[in-house]
């Protein structure tokens, strides 16, 4: 038997409400007093990345209000990553150092990751995050994945 989520489950019954797949060692996120696996809770509910629109699951870059894939923040004009620590601003997209100068809106500004939970991506903004393995997570997260 599974307890979970204020019930009782027969292990083959307890299933992602998304895909149907069985929720076994992987673990579970609820939401809404419904289970669903690690994948489906971050493809439905978790953060988007501004460059492609498609979810992050996991490795982010902070910038320009928004989270971004590694591979997707990349400059505006040529579409070179974005290395060295610094980047400018062009109409909230990033350029790179040489396509800077023919914006008149620039600045340099250093990205780095705030502390954000590893699986939700929300900024812990003094929430008390719990520690495993070197990630933090937010104390919902932590609640369903490190139990």
């Amino acid at each position: 038997m599974v307890t979970a989520l204020d019930k009782t489950w027969h292990p083959e019954h307890f299933c992602c409400t998304h895909c149907g797949a069985v929720l076994g060692e992987q673990g579970f996120l609820a939401r809404d007093l419904l289970p669903y696996c690690p994948q489906d809770f971050g493809l439905l509910f978790g953060s988007r990345c501004r460059g492609c629109a498609r979810p992050i699951l996991a490795g982010f870059i902070a910038a320009l209000q928004g989270l971004w894939h590694p591979q997707c923040f990349v400059c505006a004009e040529c579409s070179s990553p974005i290395t060295g620590g610094t980047f400018f601003e062009a109409n909230g997209r990033p350029v790179c150092q040489r396509h800077s100068q023919p914006h008149s809106q620039r600045h340099s500004q250093p990205h780095s990751q705030p502390q954000s939970c590893s699986f939700c991506l929300q900024p812990l903004d003094g929430a008390a995050p719990q520690q495993r393995d070197g990630k933090l997570y937010c104390p919902l997260c932590a609640q369903h994945l490190l139990q």
